[in-house]
């Protein structure tokens, strides 16, 4: 619902005009927009209109900086304004991973600055080194250790000769625009099964 904000569209936007913006009927959708608007109001990132909408807040900072992601859940953005590295929640990180470039918002939260990723410049890698996870004829990827807090999507056709347990390398293809889904990508290498120890080799 920010990115609608941040592209501004539309001079003001109200639960109504956001919901047919976003092809939304149900009470229950209107009652998610209005809570997830008067989040966003008490975070000042968008303000009050006289006319009863809401608008960006043309007050908040938009910076250049660097991921650093430390866990599932934490990130920080490096930025040479700022001598504190700014905290981050990894869900408003776009699927940025450490060492990339981002553009980010900079709002207050309580009394500490907090940021979110509104654009990614540059990536700094797209390979990653994990294991296979193969449920309900569905294969996905699980990176190792805890600086990469998203799943990767493998489609059965680029999933190569992998199999579940497989310690492998792979290529994020795409990633996704909507939140809530996972990247897509295909197998490159593979490693052998986790625990071998040619496989561990390569952790």
């Amino acid at each position: 619902i920010f990115t609608l904000f941040l592209n501004k569209e539309e001079a003001h936007y109200t639960p109504k005009s956001i919901m047919r913006k976003l092809k939304l009927t149900s009470a229950r959708d209107r009652a998610r927009i209005i809570e997830i608007l008067h989040q966003l109001f008490k975070l000042k990132k968008i303000i009050k209109t006289d006319a009863g909408g809401y608008v960006i807040n043309t007050q908040l900072e938009i910076i250049e900086g660097i991921i650093d992601v430390v866990s599932r859940n934490k990130a920080f953005l490096m930025s040479e304004k700022y001598e504190d590295d700014i905290p981050m929640d990894t869900r408003d990180l776009k699927y940025a991973l450490s060492g990339d470039k981002v553009q980010a918002l900079i709002y207050e939260n309580g009394r500490r600055k907090q940021a979110e990723v509104i654009n990614i410049l540059k990536r700094e890698r797209t390979t990653l080194v994990g294991k296979i996870s193969h449920q309900r004829s569905v294969f996905f990827f699980i990176a190792d250790g805890r600086k990469v807090y998203f799943d990767v999507f493998i489609p059965s056709h680029f999933i190569g000769e992998a199999k579940h347990n497989d310690k492998v390398k792979i290529e994020i293809t795409s990633f996704p625009e909507k939140e809530g889904l996972s990247p897509e990508g295909r197998v490159v290498d593979v490693f052998g099964q986790i625990g071998e120890n040619d496989a561990e080799m390569h952790s």
